[in-house]
């Protein structure tokens, strides 16, 4: 996602991608990074006219990338993926909790 935007950030001066850039790594860092409509919410109530294009450009290519770009599937099989190496992970840390505990009693 973030891709589509800075490449349509390029196509204005310097000065302004630095301002826009800056002004989304300052959104991001003022903690409403964490969820995405917050996010473009609050772009879209910056003071800066570029930010809240930004915001505006930000939402056009998240709902065209979920419409049309995103990999389902592939999402999917990630997740399933870090499910099963957590499970694994949960299951040796706690058979090992046992064994030890076992062990010592």
């Amino acid at each position: 996602m973030q891709i589509p935007l800075l490449s349509f950030l390029y196509r204005y001066n310097t000065l302004l991608v630095v301002q826009v850039l800056e002004g989304l790594e300052e959104a991001l860092t003022n903690g409403s990074g964490a969820n995405s409509d917050d996010f473009v919410s609050d772009m879209l109530q910056h003071p800066s006219i570029d930010m809240r294009l930004a915001a505006v450009r930000t939402i056009e290519v998240r709902a065209r990338y979920a419409n049309e770009g995103f990999d389902w599937d592939r999402l999917r099989a990630t997740v399933d993926l870090e499910v099963q190496l957590d499970t694994e992970k949960a299951k040796r840390a706690f058979g090992s909790t046992i064994l030890v505990k076992d062990f010592f009693a």
